[in-house]
């Protein structure tokens, strides 16, 4: 990475069940996105596939409220998630893999 500003951390622990969906959402935004792009770097502990319910992207979302967007997006509307959902894409990551994607991309998981 070059010319970057900052490096936030976070440490987020899906838990198995029928309890561990990850509901539809962006993620918050930390700097001027007119400047500055913030991205995720989610690296799974385990190998995920299509049966272990892995993070599902909408591609180029993170377009949609391009340049401007609310601080944090909380819950879609039920009726709003179910027109989202034919577009996710389900993002396969092998053990010792790492997806970077950006904080403005629309993203869920299932329950698993």
């Amino acid at each position: 990475f070059t010319n970057y500003k900052s490096v936030v951390g976070a440490f987020v622990v899906k838990s198995p069940g029928r309890d561990s969906l990850v509901k539809v959402h962006q993620d918050g935004v930390l700097t001027n996105e007119i400047y500055h792009s913030n991205l995720t770097l989610w690296i799974p502990l385990q190998n995920v596939g299509l049966e272990n319910a892995p993070i599902h992207l909408i591609p180029r979302s993170h377009h949609i409220f391009d340049p401007f967007r609310p601080s944090k997006i909380e819950v879609v509307s039920p009726e709003l998630e179910m027109e989202m959902k034919p577009y996710f894409v389900p993002i396969k990551v092998p053990l010792g893999k790492a997806l970077f994607f950006d904080t403005r991309l629309f993203h869920y998981s299932p329950p698993s």
